[in-house]
Protein backbone atom coordinates (compact mmCIF):
# COMPACT_ATOMS: atom_id res chain seq x y z
CA UNK A 1 0.00 0.00 0.00
CA UNK A 2 1.17 3.51 -0.96
CA UNK A 3 1.63 6.06 1.66
CA UNK A 4 -1.13 8.36 -0.26
CA UNK A 5 -3.69 4.71 0.31
CA UNK A 6 -3.09 5.21 3.85
CA UNK A 7 -3.77 8.83 4.43
CA UNK A 8 -7.08 8.47 2.57
CA UNK A 9 -8.37 5.47 4.34
CA UNK A 10 -6.95 7.26 7.78
CA UNK A 11 -8.90 10.66 6.44
CA UNK A 12 -12.12 8.40 6.04
CA UNK A 13 -12.09 6.83 8.83
CA UNK A 14 -11.78 9.86 10.84
CA UNK A 15 -14.87 11.80 9.20
CA UNK A 16 -16.67 8.79 9.35
CA UNK A 17 -16.17 8.72 13.20
CA UNK A 18 -16.79 12.52 13.39
CA UNK A 19 -20.21 12.08 11.36
CA UNK A 20 -21.06 9.61 13.51
CA UNK A 21 -20.83 11.79 16.81
CA UNK A 22 -22.27 15.11 15.24
CA UNK A 23 -25.38 12.40 13.99
CA UNK A 24 -25.73 10.68 17.71
CA UNK A 25 -26.02 14.39 18.97
CA UNK A 26 -28.34 15.37 16.65
CA UNK A 27 -31.01 12.71 17.35
CA UNK A 28 -32.62 13.53 20.91
CA UNK A 29 -36.38 14.29 20.51
CA UNK A 30 -37.31 17.98 21.34
CA UNK A 31 -40.41 16.41 23.13
CA UNK A 32 -38.88 14.43 25.59
CA UNK A 33 -36.54 17.05 27.07
CA UNK A 34 -39.66 19.49 27.34
CA UNK A 35 -41.70 16.30 29.35
CA UNK A 36 -39.08 15.74 31.74
CA UNK A 37 -37.88 19.66 32.37
CA UNK A 38 -41.70 20.30 33.03
CA UNK A 39 -42.12 17.31 35.51
CA UNK A 40 -39.84 18.33 38.82
CA UNK A 41 -39.98 15.49 41.73
CA UNK A 42 -41.75 15.52 44.77
CA UNK A 43 -38.28 14.06 46.57
CA UNK A 44 -34.81 12.10 46.11
CA UNK A 45 -35.28 8.33 46.96
CA UNK A 46 -32.32 6.53 48.10
CA UNK A 47 -31.95 3.61 45.52
CA UNK A 48 -31.82 0.57 47.44
CA UNK A 49 -34.09 1.78 50.48
CA UNK A 50 -36.82 3.51 49.60
CA UNK A 51 -38.27 4.55 52.80
CA UNK A 52 -34.93 6.91 52.85
CA UNK A 53 -35.88 9.90 50.96
CA UNK A 54 -34.25 13.59 50.80
CA UNK A 55 -35.69 16.65 49.18
CA UNK A 56 -32.60 17.15 46.72
CA UNK A 57 -30.80 15.22 44.58
CA UNK A 58 -27.40 13.37 46.20
CA UNK A 59 -25.60 10.46 46.53
CA UNK A 60 -25.57 7.21 48.66
CA UNK A 61 -22.51 5.74 50.59
CA UNK A 62 -21.81 4.02 47.73
CA UNK A 63 -22.03 6.59 45.25
CA UNK A 64 -25.31 5.92 43.38
CA UNK A 65 -27.38 9.33 42.73
CA UNK A 66 -30.62 9.08 44.67
CA UNK A 67 -33.99 8.70 42.20
CA UNK A 68 -36.17 10.82 41.67
CA UNK A 69 -39.64 10.67 42.48
CA UNK A 70 -42.23 11.81 40.31
CA UNK A 71 -46.01 13.01 41.88
CA UNK A 72 -47.95 10.46 38.94
CA UNK A 73 -45.27 7.70 40.31
CA UNK A 74 -45.92 8.17 44.13
CA UNK A 75 -49.69 5.92 43.48
CA UNK A 76 -47.38 3.17 42.07
CA UNK A 77 -45.21 2.81 43.92
CA UNK A 78 -47.24 3.37 47.28
CA UNK A 79 -46.86 0.02 50.02
CA UNK A 80 -50.56 -1.79 49.62
CA UNK A 81 -52.69 -2.12 52.63
CA UNK A 82 -50.88 -4.32 55.18
CA UNK A 83 -53.55 -7.22 56.34
CA UNK A 84 -54.57 -7.71 59.62
CA UNK A 85 -52.97 -10.33 61.86
CA UNK A 86 -55.86 -13.19 61.28
CA UNK A 87 -54.13 -15.54 64.05
CA UNK A 88 -50.57 -16.91 65.66
CA UNK A 89 -49.66 -20.23 65.00
CA UNK A 90 -48.06 -22.76 66.63
CA UNK A 91 -44.31 -22.80 65.13
CA UNK A 92 -43.68 -26.78 64.21
CA UNK A 93 -47.02 -26.80 62.85
CA UNK A 94 -49.44 -28.26 65.33
CA UNK A 95 -53.00 -27.39 65.22
CA UNK A 96 -52.79 -24.63 68.33
CA UNK A 97 -53.79 -21.40 67.52
CA UNK A 98 -54.05 -17.95 69.40
CA UNK A 99 -55.64 -14.56 69.13
CA UNK A 100 -52.53 -12.86 70.55
CA UNK A 101 -48.62 -13.72 70.15
CA UNK A 102 -47.26 -16.43 72.86
CA UNK A 103 -44.12 -18.83 72.70
CA UNK A 104 -44.58 -22.25 72.67
CA UNK A 105 -43.51 -24.83 75.17
CA UNK A 106 -39.94 -25.03 73.87
CA UNK A 107 -39.75 -21.13 73.92
CA UNK A 108 -40.29 -20.44 70.07
CA UNK A 109 -42.90 -17.62 68.92
CA UNK A 110 -45.70 -18.15 67.54
CA UNK A 111 -46.09 -17.36 63.83
CA UNK A 112 -48.13 -14.98 62.54
CA UNK A 113 -50.65 -15.97 59.59
CA UNK A 114 -50.85 -13.08 57.26
CA UNK A 115 -52.51 -14.27 54.07
CA UNK A 116 -51.76 -11.55 51.99
CA UNK A 117 -48.19 -10.99 53.29
CA UNK A 118 -47.59 -14.95 52.31
CA UNK A 119 -49.35 -14.67 49.19
CA UNK A 120 -46.59 -11.69 48.19
CA UNK A 121 -44.52 -13.29 49.79
CA UNK A 122 -44.92 -16.61 47.16
CA UNK A 123 -45.02 -14.01 43.91
CA UNK A 124 -41.25 -12.62 45.39
CA UNK A 125 -40.38 -16.21 45.55
CA UNK A 126 -41.45 -16.94 41.52
CA UNK A 127 -39.98 -13.94 40.72
CA UNK A 128 -36.39 -14.76 42.28
CA UNK A 129 -36.42 -18.56 40.75
CA UNK A 130 -37.58 -17.26 37.36
CA UNK A 131 -35.17 -14.97 37.16
CA UNK A 132 -32.50 -17.81 38.49
CA UNK A 133 -34.12 -19.86 35.38
CA UNK A 134 -36.08 -22.35 37.42
CA UNK A 135 -39.14 -22.96 35.39
CA UNK A 136 -40.75 -25.66 37.80
CA UNK A 137 -40.04 -23.72 40.93
CA UNK A 138 -41.39 -19.93 39.76
CA UNK A 139 -44.78 -22.20 38.64
CA UNK A 140 -44.91 -23.68 42.08
CA UNK A 141 -44.56 -20.19 43.66
CA UNK A 142 -47.15 -18.33 41.25
CA UNK A 143 -49.77 -21.24 41.62
CA UNK A 144 -49.29 -21.43 45.64
CA UNK A 145 -49.93 -17.67 45.38
CA UNK A 146 -52.90 -18.16 43.25
CA UNK A 147 -54.50 -20.20 45.61
CA UNK A 148 -54.60 -18.36 48.59
CA UNK A 149 -56.37 -15.69 46.33
CA UNK A 150 -58.70 -17.66 45.47
CA UNK A 151 -59.02 -19.18 49.35
CA UNK A 152 -58.81 -15.31 50.54
CA UNK A 153 -62.19 -14.16 48.33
Amino acid sequence: MTKYAILVSVLALLIGIGSGYWLAGKQHPVENVASVAERKPLYYRHPMNPKVTSPTPTKDEMGMDYLPVYADETSQTAQPNKGRILYYRHPMGAADTSPVPKKDEMGMDYLVEDIALEINFNIQLGEASAGLGDVKKKESYFLKAEQLLKGKK
